[in-house]
């Protein structure tokens, strides 16, 4: 977490499976893994692949909006 956005390891695409997909927030006791083949489209709402800076994004309105566990190493 930074004060202009968030730095993610993006590209684990089975995290795109129900019910996973229909929430923004998943329960840390999902296993994630990356495909070894995934490549990066250029079309909109295609696969980001690697670290990723979000900006811009809804600031959480009280402590339930704050996540409870981050990742502080990559």
């Amino acid at each position: 977490m930074l004060p202009d956005g968030l730095v993610v390891d993006s590209g684990y695409t089975d995290l795109l499976r129900p019910p996973l997909n229909k929430s923004w927030l998943i329960p840390g006791s999902v296993v994630a893994s990356r495909a070894a083949n995934v490549i990066e489209g250029r079309e909109p709402e295609s696969v980001c692949v690697g670290l990723v800076f979000l900006e811009d994004i809804p600031k959480a309105r009280g402590a339930a909006g704050k996540p409870s566990n981050t990742i502080t190493s990559f």
